[in-house]
């Protein structure tokens, strides 16, 4: 790569050029414009960014000094024009700010005020982000007294025209000696970044960070500028040697880090074309191209890309938890007596952080590098570990090798550490931080960073994996009784947790590897459980989940949950009871440690429908399976028996009853049966739609409405529902239909109501069901009386995030799933319409829709068709399955608008 050293900006030649155009605006924009083209495209071939960014400051004061010379000031004020922020720092990518500060003695005269406008108007007409303030000395440093803010943007400062001295005498009135001494000043910026992390909960690993803000990024590099800048005189980072806060080593790796966000952050400009901090997905790709990354077939350039930008900034979080340290003890507690305690004959607690008794401790013993998180979880109130014990640390686990993984000690003490009562995900945390996980784990130092480029995993594998970890944990402590009742309940009995952990740790450890990642990982889960001495038992356990860890929430939102073929199935896949618990526990953890928005009531609903049954099938024996007959001709006796005490009609009911298939009997419980059979009875209009509206009761607390629709046949009639439920802002995830007698239908969809997917109030309950109620009912009724075709046909916007996902539809068609159907399963980007558009296909190739199954992942679909021919016959022609399949690729692919 080409330095500042190996390149010429060509600046003398454009203060030559600028100096014959300075009059007009509209020349300086395209002379800037031009000679940032150059930067860039010099930027594109690998010339240094720190020259690049350090040459755009250069050419904005040349254009400064020339205009500050040029205007009529009136010269009985003394005046400064002084860059302040990033521009102070002499540092601007592309597209910042440029903030300056005009300082006078006193208020501007009258003519000044007037100059002062026309710069700042010349400034904003040459196309610069300008920022200016104007003030004198005495405001200054009034503000600067108040709010850390305004004193921080004058510590980077530096005068670029006008009087020099006005400049120097501010510095010393805002100097150590009048205000912000280092104590208080350190301990103002380090609560500043303590906030800026909270935000992020302390995650530098956010899939849209922002490359200034977020833990590890250029704000983090920036305070430990300001703070050696303010306590020491000097903000240079390898001036830090030489005073004892960072080894060479430590000093080389913060300034490479800073080195390629300042890299990333000039390619994010080009490609913004405008200020930006966030690495928003809509750049990432073109940024990844830009570094030189390339698709291969186990990583996408953009995951590999991200993969290097997390590696940097979690080195650069762990170098400023070492620096903020020791700068809390040089500058706040120098001096102070120390609070010691001892807890072993290695380890000590000072002033709240655990320390080593002496540097020796870790050449020794090296399992101490895992005691010392046994210890701060035995003891809560220990705040972290010592900077300097931070810094033995790093030095030796590079010492972490296969002799130390396979010693009878370490394994000891990493099993103590999964079996504490407390603080488990956060010492695995802290290990991870330390850099001691991805060592002891070689596997899971692979996934470090490791980013997921879909559209609902919202950490990378790492953060998701120790997010699993911190759920498990949550389900076993006081707090989950409300929102994770079965969870906290089935996890209070005699479940292992520490196996639960292990599951988790592993459960996505060989993602990004290529091949089926759950079978990776079970052979690196058996390896480690039984160097662990994990019983075989509890081995076959572990290796069991982490290979069905997606069974239970693939089962419970694609398959028929009624059908107790498909529960005796399920069963069968889990074996005995134990397992159903674990998995269940693993499962719940799993989904709400993906995103946290894919945890809704439905799913929760589901996930306890299915382990309830599984729960029975178990208990009667998988060698009993249910009598199908039995099960239908109970709850046909139960529900006439209701109907009699009602005084219906018999008879009229078995003649209703006599062409509804079997399917119908068993999906549906006693109440409904009942509800659709009076309704149904009652309906004397035979051409008007019958719309039933209810609170679904089968799903405990969730909030889950029901709408059964009766009418006569409509072939296309999913379509317009589907589209009419959407625009009353109703998730639909479950339809099931059904045609019966006299040309007529049965349907019903189970809905979310988007904007109400929480448990509400007994008091605001009715009143809200009631009035959504008939608003749904009037919808529909207007959509069945009249369905028009251009409806299905409506362009519709797709979100930001969506459109940087740019992968075609996907779909999977099998007669082997459900006997009796063809099951169709569509995966595909989310958007407004897609059922309708999925029905309008099967609408046109005459096919019967029975079952859906609708599953939406954040903002991805994976949802399952269970349909027929309208001879009620599976689809076996090969060339029509190939035909519906690419009919519904192109529509759903022809409607997603970039």
């Amino acid at each position: 790569m080409a330095t500042d050293h190996d390149i010429d900006l060509g600046l003398e030649t454009f203060a030559l050029a600028l100096a014959g155009s300075i009059d007009s605006a509209t020349q300086c924009k395209q002379l800037l414009q031009q000679k940032q083209g150059e930067f860039d495209e010099a930027f594109r071939h690998g010339v240094d960014t720190a020259a690049l960014v350090i040459g755009r400051a250069k050419l904005v004061d040349c254009l400064l000094q020339q205009l500050w010379q040029r205007h009529n000031w009136d010269v009985k004020q003394v005046m400064s024009l002084i860059a302040v922020g990033g521009y102070g720092r002499g540092e601007l990518h592309p597209q910042s700010d440029i903030d300056v500060l005009i300082l006078l003695e006193q208020q501007p005269s009258q003519t000044n005020c007037a100059v002062i406008s026309q710069l700042v108007a010349f400034l904003w007409d040459c196309g610069l982000e300008l920022g200016h303030s104007v003030r004198t000395v005495d405001e200054c440093v009034s503000l600067a007294k108040s709010d850390i803010t305004v004193l921080t943007n004058l510590l980077e400062s530096r005068p670029i025209a006008g009087d020099p001295l006005l400049f120097e005498r501010l510095k010393e009135l805002t100097s150590t000696q009048h205000m912000w001494g280092s104590s208080k000043f350190f301990t103002a910026k380090w609560h500043e970044q303590r906030e800026r992390h909270r935000s992020v909960n302390n995650n530098e690993y956010n899939l849209e960070p922002n490359i200034k803000t977020s833990p590890g990024g250029l704000r983090d590099i920036q305070t430990i500028v300001w703070i050696a800048k303010r306590h020491l005189g000097e903000g240079d980072i390898t001036q830090l040697v030489g005073r004892g806060f960072l080894t060479a080593i430590e000093a080389e790796n913060f300034i490479e880090g800073m080195q390629f966000l300042w890299k990333a952050r000039y390619a994010l400009h080009i490609v913004a074309k405008r200020h930006e901090d966030r690495l928003l997905f809509d750049y990432q790709v073109k940024i990844a191209e830009l570094f030189g990354f390339a698709d291969d077939n186990a990583n996408l350039a953009v995951e590999k890309f991200m993969h290097e930008y997390y590696r940097r900034v979690l080195l650069l979080a762990e170098l400023n938890d070492v620096l903020i340290q020791h700068f809390d003890q040089e500058i706040v507690h120098v001096g102070e007596p120390e609070a010691v305690v001892q807890l072993n004959e290695r380890f000590n607690v000072r002033n709240g952080y655990i320390d080593v008794v002496s540097e020796q401790v870790f050449i020794d013993y090296l399992p101490a590098l895992i005691e010392i998180f046994v210890l701060m979880g035995q003891h809560n109130y220990i705040r972290g570990v010592r900077a300097s014990t931070m810094r033995l640390m790093r030095t030796h686990r590079e010492r972490i090798d296969d002799e130390f993984r396979e010693d009878p000690v370490v394994i000891d003490l990493f099993m103590q550490l999964l079996r504490l009562d407390r603080n488990v995900p956060l010492q695995l945390k802290r290990m991870r931080r330390h850099g001691i996980l991805s060592k002891y784990i070689p596997a899971f130092g692979e996934i470090i960073g490791k980013m997921q480029y879909d559209l609902f995993h919202i950490y990378t594998v790492d953060i998701h994996t120790l997010e699993v970890v911190q759920n498990i944990y949550r389900f076993a402590h006081e707090g989950s009784e409300y929102n994770y009742v079965l969870a906290a309940k089935i996890i209070s009995g005699k479940l292992k947790i520490e196996l639960l952990y292990l599951a988790a740790l592993f459960h996505d450890i060989a993602k990004g590897r290529g091949g089926n990642h759950s079978e990776l990982g079970m052979a690196d889960a058996r390896v480690f459980c039984e160097r662990h001495g994990v019983n075989p038992r509890d081995t076959n356990l572990v290796v069991w989940l982490v290979e069905s860890h997606l069974m239970m929430s693939t089962a419970s939102q694609k398959q028929d949950l009624s059908d107790p073929d498909v529960i005796r199935q399920f069963a069968m896949l889990v074996g005995d009871r134990t397992r159903l618990d674990y998995l269940f526990i693993l499962t719940v953890a799993d989904i709400n440690g993906t995103n946290p928005e894919l945890w809704n009531a439905w799913r929760a609903s589901l996930l306890r429908q299915l382990y309830a049954a599984a729960t029975r099938a178990l208990r009667r024996g998988l060698e009993t399976p249910v009598d199908k007959q039995e099960l239908i001709t109970e709850k046909q006796l139960a529900v006439l028996a209701l109907l009699r005490e009602a005084g219906v009609d018999e008879e009229a009911v078995k003649r209703q009853w006599e062409d509804r298939v079997d399917e119908y009997f068993i999906r549906e419980s006693v109440e409904n049966l009942v509800l659709h059979t009076q309704e149904i009875l009652a309906h004397k209009d035979s051409e008007k739609p019958l719309i039933i509206v209810k609170r679904a009761t089968d799903f405990g607390e969730a909030a889950v409405t029901q709408i059964t629709i009766y009418c006569k046949l409509q072939e296309n009639r999913f379509s317009f529902i589907t589209l009419a439920l959407e625009q009353l802002n109703l998730s639909i995830h479950d339809a099931k239909l059904l045609i019966v007698w006299g040309g007529h239908v049965l349907d019903t969809f189970y809905v979310l109501d988007v904007d109400n997917d929480v448990r509400k109030t007994k008091a605001n309950a009715a009143n809200y069901d009631e009035q959504r109620a008939e608003e749904i009912r009037n919808k529909l009724l207007r959509v069945l009386d009249k369905q028009d075709d251009r409806w299905l046909n409506t362009v519709r916007r797709v979100s930001r995030r969506l459109k940087n996902f740019d992968w075609p539809s996907q779909t999977v068609f099998s007669n082997d799933y459900s006997p009796g159907f063809s099951v169709l399963e569509v995966i595909a980007p989310d958007r407004a319409g897609l059922l309708a558009v999925v029905g309008h296909v099967f609408y046109k190739h005459k096919l019967r829709l029975h079952n859906a199954k609708i599953s939406t992942l954040g903002e991805r679909v994976e949802d399952v068709f269970f349909l027929t021919d309208r001879e009620n016959k599976i689809i076996d022609d090969p060339v029509v399955i190939e035909s519906i399949q690419q009919d519904l690729k192109d529509e759903l692919d022809q409607h997603m608008v970039q």
